[in-house]
């Protein structure tokens, strides 16, 4: 699972990898510099979410189906993107 980190709040994205972590996924920090996010998303690179770890990674954050955007198929391994604002749960 890829962090992007649009919070406006710096190393919010080491949290989620961390609870990431502590679920058993991998969790990779995207780059630095990201457009800030108006809101907590996920992004799947693929047409479905079977095999992609959604429903884990929806339930670690407290997402709902409203708040994934299913993007198509990505380049590499990259299954989903969590692209933080600043409604991040930072305590879950």
């Amino acid at each position: 699972v890829e962090i992007w980190n649009g919070s406006g709040h710096m190393d919010w994205d080491r949290l989620a990898a961390d609870r990431l972590y502590q679920a058993g996924l991998t969790p990779v920090l995207g780059p630095g510099e990201v457009p800030p996010a108006s809101q907590t998303r996920i992004q799947v690179f693929a047409d479905h979410a079977k095999g992609t770890g959604l429903s884990t990674v929806q339930a670690i954050f407290g997402l709902g189906d409203d708040r994934v955007d299913f993007v198509g198929a990505g380049e590499g391994d990259l299954k989903l993107r969590l692209v933080m604002g600043p409604d991040y749960p930072v305590c879950p």
